[in-house]
């Protein structure tokens, strides 16, 4: 090669340093990232992002089905950049279809490029720079050399080489600091020409290394020709016609953002280079899990954890978590905690929402959502799923899904009855029931409690049924646990010597109710309660007593007794006499002095009054009057059980007293004595007559003197004697 046209291309690169120093592009604001990268390249473009930089310099054309950078023409160079830049920090899988093919010499190369997105597209030189070197902005360049040029530090076309011809080259950044810029940082051996029809395949992978690096693995055709090559500290093999062999070649650190490309050139040497089939995609294992509960009660809420995860591969920004929450849910509501450098909204309550992840980045979701009644006894399935967004591509879809499942409880339906031994109960008697609860819902009923309210008229203290506990007149028994179907009972008894005032009340109203710790749908069948008679077993019978009899005028007296002879108080026993007519002034007296005072206890007239008898009691009833009028007083007395008392018997419930009333005396005037003459004694022989004295009459104006008052008081004697014998007959005469 002449040196005049080696030294016109050095020019010529120099220029073209001095034009991209002197006339910077400024950056844009950085677009989405182009991944995932699918160019057929076979007649046009399908992205408009792509650049053919250099105007009519740049040879690069759709031919017969490829990218054509160059033909097989001498000195020309051709570029196709997509200038839609992406942060550095990804790491990117690149494969494509290489096809070097037609010179007779073939030579000299072609690259794939990474360039700083911060210059813009720009057109390297011809010769052996494979139209790289020369190119602005240029970070690192993996040439495909035919001619063994691009493969030497040399800007263009020398010096040549053949040792190197055939080579994978990987040349450095514009901005190097070793020897000179864009120099080489590595070489393999390879076989670069192809066919028209047989293009080879390469395969490579880009990613971000410590200290702003990156590691470049190159595959052609299955063989790998670089693994993992770290660019900032790889060593190429000694150069043979370098001396001393090169060194590490002070490759800057990665620009913020790169843009990719390809191109080639040739020089003395030509070919036709092509590029088609092309596909970029940046990698990503985004994942998620969720977990939630195992059953839930109808009408509550429910919450699962939805957590979304990414590997270290790539930051991802914007996976789409779909929260996938079972049909028929409501309420939906969630909260988002990142965790680290990750990022993803605080709040919401849609079911999808974007998530930044960084690498092995992490978000946590709590999702609530009610649970309606009308979800019971199904099964709820939730699946969650995360969505890489369109520039990652997921290389493990096996995790990008995750299912819940969670069981509605059925409601459970406690029913209770409450049945009652006897309705009609008997004060001094025991009352039984017995009660029954059955579990008919499809759910099971844990905690579940039965609580009967007794009647006053029970004696809670008579009441004992096991497993129950008793406060006041309440029984508490805990049943637990009743699985659907399930029945229990038992039964309650106790003595009826409670509240008497409830018995005569007919107050027998019980209840049982049961509850348990779920709630249930249907509730009218969770109380139930009896009712009933009470009765009061008593033993009722009177006495009356009175005098005989009386005379008009005196004072007469009677005593009434009222005796309960049961074993239990006779509550609101009724005594009722009706006075007779002869009886003026009648008053009358109720003492109870075993028991509470009597109803009413005095009054006048007719006796009406009520009286609660204890057991074996007597209440005492003094009636007090004048016998006005002769005859008789005869009345009886009666005592009449309450409403609700049963007494033993009635033939002892009335009591009679008759007093003969006797007119008052009327006094009998003494009778006239008639003084007799003393007749005119006529002397005899003997001792001389003894004078009669003379009696004092019994009325003062009735004299009565000698002898002839002695018929007078033989009448008044006869009188008297027959007055005395008719009293007499009076008071012996029998009480009715």
């Amino acid at each position: 090669m002449p040196r005049t046209r080696l030294w016109t291309t050095f020019v010529g690169m120099a220029a073209l340093v001095a034009l991209a120093v002197a006339a910077p592009v400024a950056a844009a604001d950085p677009p989405a990232d182009p991944f995932p990268v699918d160019e057929p390249l076979a007649t046009g473009f399908a992205s408009d992002s792509w650049v053919l930089p250099g105007g009519a310099t740049n040879v690069a054309a759709f031919v017969d089905g490829a990218l054509r950078l160059t033909p097989a023409t001498n000195f020309v160079q051709g570029d196709a950049t997509l200038a839609q830049g992406f942060d550095s920090d990804v790491a990117f899988d690149v494969d494509f279809d290489l096809g070097a093919w037609g010179g007779g010499n073939p030579g000299d190369a072609m690259t794939f490029f990474l360039q700083d997105a911060a210059v813009a597209p720009n057109l390297g030189i011809n010769g052996g720079a494979a139209g790289y070197a020369g190119k602005q902005g240029g970070y690192v360049a993996v040439g495909f050399d035919n001619a063994g040029n691009f493969a030497t530090d040399s800007g263009s076309w020398g010096p040549f080489n053949a040792s190197l011809a055939n080579s994978v080259v990987l040349r450095g950044a514009a901005g190097a600091t070793g020897p000179m810029q864009w120099p080489v940082l590595a070489r393999v051996p390879a076989t670069i020409q192809t066919t028209e029809t047989t293009p080879r395949h390469v395969h490579l992978e880009v990613r971000p290394a410590p200290n702003s690096s990156i590691t470049l693995t190159v595959v052609l055709d299955g063989v790998t020709v670089f693994d993992e090559v770290d660019v900032r500290t790889v060593e190429p093999a000694a150069d043979p016609g370098a001396t001393p062999p090169v060194p590490v070649r002070g490759q800057p650190a990665r620009p913020a953002r790169f843009m990719l490309g390809f191109s080639a050139s040739t020089g003395g040497a030509q070919n036709n280079y092509e590029v088609s089939n092309l596909e970029a995609t940046a990698a990503a294992d985004v994942a998620i899990t969720t977990d939630g509960p195992a059953v839930v009660e109808p009408g509550t809420s429910a919450t699962w954890t939805v957590t979304a995860t990414n590997d270290d591969t790539n930051p991802v920004t914007g996976a789409t978590v779909d929260l996938g929450l079972p049909a028929g849910v409501t309420d939906v509501s969630w909260t988002c905690t990142a965790v680290g450098a990750s990022s993803c909204p605080a709040s919401g309550s849609d079911e999808e929402l974007l998530v930044d992840l960084v690498r092995s980045g992490q978000v946590v979701i709590e999702v609530t959502a009610t649970v309606p009644d009308a979800l019971a006894g199904s099964t709820l399935t939730q699946t969650a799923s995360i969505t890489a967004p369109a520039d990652r591509t997921e290389t493990a879809l096996a995790d990008n899904t995750a299912t819940w499942t969670t069981t509605v409880l059925d409601f459970p339906d406690l029913a209770v009855t409450l049945t009652p031994d006897s309705a009609a109960v008997v004060y001094g008697g025991t009352a039984s029931w017995t009660v029954d609860v059955e579990s008919l819902g499809l759910g099971d009923a844990p905690g579940n409690r039965v609580v009967v309210v007794l009647p006053p008229v029970v004696d809670p203290a008579t009441v004992d049924v096991p497993g129950c506990v008793v406060a006041g007149s309440t029984l508490t028994c805990d049943l637990g646990l009743m699985t659907s179907g399930e029945s229990q009972g038992f039964s309650v008894s106790g003595a009826v010597t409670g509240d008497l005032d409830a018995c005569i009340a007919q107050d027998l109203r019980t209840t049982a109710t049961v509850s348990g710790a779920r709630r249930e749908l249907v509730t009218a069948n969770n109380s139930d309660e009896s009712t009933g008679t009470c009765s009061v077993p008593v033993d009722l019978s009177i006495t009356k007593t009175g005098p005989a009899g009386a005379v008009v005028g005196d004072d007469v007296t009677f005593t009434i007794e009222v005796t309960n002879a049961a074993d239990v108080p006779a509550p609101a026993t009724r005594v009722t006499d009706v006075l007779p007519d002869g009886l003026a002034d009648a008053s009358w007296t109720c003492e109870n002095p075993d028991g509470v005072p009597c109803e009413q206890p005095a009054g006048d007239g007719d006796v009406d009054t009520s009286v609660d008898l204890p057991a074996g009691g007597t209440a005492t009833i003094v009636v007090t009057g004048v016998a006005d009028a002769a005859g008789e007083l005869a009345n009886t007395a009666t005592v009449t059980p309450c409403a609700v008392c049963d007494d033993e018997s009635t033939s002892d419930d009335t009591a009679s007293a008759v007093v003969v009333v006797e007119p008052t005396p009327t006094p009998t005037p003494s009778p006239t004595v008639t003084p007799t003459p003393t007749p005119t004694s006529t002397p005899t022989s003997g001792p001389a007559p003894t004078p009669t004295p003379t009696s004092a009459p019994d009325d003062p104006d009735l004299a009565v003197t000698g002898a002839a008052g002695a018929p007078g008081l033989a009448a008044l004697t006869a009188v008297l004697l027959t007055a005395g014998a008719a009293l007499l007959l009076i008071r012996r005469r029998p009480t009715r």
